[in-house]
């Protein structure tokens, strides 16, 4: 059973000190055309390990 806030609300009150970090990631993931490959990957590297250590503190 679910309860409380909507994860989303609860991800990006917890995550605000970090627009910056969000705001490069969903630019290095959407635009294809100014990022390479490696950056990309290297971005989505990061963003899954933000989020691993996130959810391994909220656990």
């Amino acid at each position: 059973m679910r309860t409380g806030a909507p994860s989303s609300v609860l991800f990006f009150d917890t995550c605000a000190g970090d627009r910056d970090r969000f705001s490069y990631w969903s630019d290095a993931f959407l635009n294809v055309d100014r990022y390479t490959k490696d950056e990309t990957k290297a971005a989505h590297t990061a963003f899954l390990a933000y989020m691993s250590d996130l959810l391994a503190a909220t656990c």
